[in-house]
């Protein structure tokens, strides 16, 4: 058999090329896999060919694995650029709301306590309660709007929502696992959120970590 690829001569029951490791029979290698997973342990099941190009033949699995599994589920993962956009939304409207409650409370403190009040040594004071509480407000923000309705006002904006693999919508606890997995991805110096580059779903660790995906809602006819 001819690979359609590189041109390389294999034999006739090849279902894969051993020199350039693309796929030339898909539904050969299926049964075959199939058969040599749920063969019992003392079996003489036959081995898979090794092709010289390993990395090239994963690649051509998981590329098939997604045209397969799209159309099933109707479910289009969303483009990085958007899901960016999106947080940098939300991250916008979670900063304005706590800069505006730091300047109040700072302004409260000058007004009813001391007119001299230092303000480094009143950002001091409540630095700590202010983080807490802006901890909880990011939590309350992105936990309330995954788990009722998918989307924040930055997913809602740019038309992608969060869902489980299904596509169904998420758990309290699923959103509130997504939520702060968010921290993960921040102390591994963002290659959690970068991960969504590496594959097919686009999914980052917090995903991988929830059972979740972020979507477009632009799904296809069926």
């Amino acid at each position: 058999m001819k690979c359609p690829n590189c041109g390389y001569v294999s034999f006739d029951d090849a279902y894969l090329c051993t020199n350039c490791g693309e796929i030339i029979d898909a539904d050969k290698l299926q049964n075959d896999f199939i058969r040599q997973i749920t063969a019992p342990p003392n079996s003489a099941a036959k081995e898979f060919p090794r092709p010289k190009s390993l990395k090239r033949t994963i690649s051509n699995i998981q590329e098939n694995l997604d045209l397969i599994s799209a159309p099933a589920t109707g479910l289009i993962p969303a483009r990085p650029v958007m899901r960016i956009a999106a947080y940098a939304i939300d991250w916008a409207i979670i900063s304005f709301f706590s800069a505006f409650l730091l300047f109040s409370v700072f302004l409260l403190l000058t007004i009813f306590t001391n007119s001299q009040l230092n303000i480094y040594e009143t950002l001091n004071a409540v630095f700590l309660p202010f983080y807490l509480f802006s901890f909880l407000l990011k939590g309350f923000y992105f936990v309330f709007f995954h788990s009722a309705t998918g989307q924040t006002f930055g997913k809602l904006l740019c038309g992608i929502k969060v869902c489980d693999l299904q596509g169904e919508k998420i758990s309290v606890r699923s959103s509130t696992v997504r939520f702060l997995g968010y921290y993960l991805c921040f102390w591994s110096l963002g290659l959690g959120f970068s991960w969504i580059l590496f594959n097919g779903k686009h999914r980052g660790w917090h995903d991988f970590l929830a059972g979740t995906m972020v979507i477009t809602k632009r799904t296809p006819p069926v």
